[in-house]
């Protein structure tokens, strides 16, 4: 076998012991790394080690297989720090007994963008979160310190900033320290000051939670997956169709359950119906016309339960 396996998705085939020693040695560098491994990566160092010592670990492997491929500056420690954090909240609130299962269980985690829930891509794609631990800003990471200065960096660092890494990182560091700075300024002056701009853009997203919540006590329903995916629907005779007022994952998600739950919203699992709506439909917009049977059963199912109940007994 050569030092590097001909696909990456072989990865995906090794016995749990076998993928852990190849991705420790960086083999799978030749090929680009699928999401799904990455995920096994995070669930198996969770599951031996804890939250904790997985962080430590997975940033360690992915910058040998960073490196493997010559690349060492893709490397991105926010992002390898939040999905570890993602997989061992998921892993926390529904164990499994084996990788596919935890997957069947937590389909949100195979949503590459899934991180989009929680950072915004200014903060997302900054060198400060590329180099370091960011806390997110849209929304708090299950299992994230809130802080940005995670638990166990000090020993991630001792362990994998080598001789040679440090050294690199130093002359890059002061290869782009000025054109950094220059950079900034020349930003400041053309699109604004970018502090004022993340401070109005959650100002913002507060809002726009705020409104949405305030709109979950008037919903006709809640579909969920039942606790990664809310979605919030509005009918009332005379509409062409059902409106989302609501929608989100996981915290969000939960948050929207309960605000439905205290104004006796009806709250109905549908996990493929939950998804789907969740990803084609956009607050205050109309559901898409191939969900119209789904959505009307249940609010049709809905309405007659409520004629049932509010209908006086003969007597």
């Amino acid at each position: 076998m050569s030092d590097h396996i001909g696909s990456a998705v072989a990865s995906l085939a090794l016995d749990d012991d076998a993928f852990i020693a190849t991705f420790e040695q960086g083999g799978f560098g030749g090929d680009p790394f699928p999401h799904e491994a990455h995920l096994r990566m995070a669930w198996l160092y969770v599951t031996r080690f804890g939250a904790a010592a997985a962080v430590d670990r997975a940033a360690e492997g992915i910058r040998v297989q960073a490196k493997s491929k010559g690349q060492a500056s893709l490397y991105h420690d926010t992002m390898t720090h939040a999905w570890v954090y993602l997989v061992a909240e998921a892993g926390a609130r529904s164990p499994s007994v084996g990788f596919t299962e935890f997957l069947t269980r937590n389909p949100q985690l195979r949503d590459r963008t899934l991180l989009l829930e929680y950072y915004s891509p200014d903060v997302l794609s900054s060198a400060e979160a590329r180099m370091g631990w960011i806390a997110s800003d849209l929304a708090p990471i299950p299992g994230a310190p809130e802080s940005s200065v995670a638990l166990g960096d000090a020993g991630a660092m001792a362990s994998v900033a080598t001789a040679d890494y440090l050294f690199q990182y130093r002359q890059w560091f002061e290869r782009h320290k000025m054109s950094l700075r220059e950079l900034k300024e020349e930003f400041r002056q053309t699109d604004g000051d970018p502090v004022v701009k993340g401070k109005l853009r959650q100002l913002r997203m507060a809002r726009m939670r705020k409104r949405m919540m305030s709109a979950v006590p008037k919903a006709s329903v809640v579909i969920t997956n039942p606790t990664h995916f809310a979605v919030a629907l509005k009918y009332e005779r005379g509409m062409n169709a059902p409106v989302c007022v609501a929608k989100g994952v996981d915290l969000i998600a939960r948050k929207i359950r309960e605000v439905a739950e205290a104004n006796d919203v009806p709250v109905v699992e549908n996990p493929p119906l939950a998804r789907a709506l969740h990803g084609t439909v956009e607050i205050d917009q109309e559901i898409p016309p191939e969900h119209y049977r789904a959505v009307a059963e249940i609010i049709g199912y809905i309405m007659r339960l409520r004629g049932l109940v509010s209908r006086p007994r003969s007597l």
